[in-house]
């Protein structure tokens, strides 16, 4: 497998491909209320195997009931954020608003 693809390290992060995944480190994790709205924030940081460290941002609404034909908002983003001599990790950074805007470019990514 090609480690030269973010996709790549999203996938193992979410797939929790612990061969891959050397550590994984809660930089920051906690929960935030405004105007009555409780949010749950986490910022991860993943160190592979190869060198490369990822930082995962995830911000959720709790309270956010969807329906099985709706896919609750929520702010999930990645960041590359070193990568050794040799590896180069493209795109630096990726956002995504839902887990299913989320899963859909994994699938395109995984099918290209």
């Amino acid at each position: 497998m090609t480690m030269n693809h973010l996709f790549t390290y999203v996938r193992a992060i979410n797939d929790d491909a612990t061969p891959l995944i050397e550590s994984r480190v809660v930089i920051e994790q906690e929960q935030l209320e405004e105007d009555g709205t409780l949010t749950d924030y986490g910022e991860y940081r993943y160190a592979f195997n190869n060198g490369v460290v990822i930082k995962q941002t995830l911000e959720t609404e709790q309270g956010d009931d969807a329906n099985e034909m709706t896919c609750p908002e929520c702010w999930i983003s990645y960041e590359v954020l070193s990568q050794p001599q040799g590896i180069e990790v493209s795109p630096k950074q990726k956002h995504f608003i839902n887990r299913c805007q989320q899963s859909f470019w994994l699938k395109i990514s995984q099918a290209q």
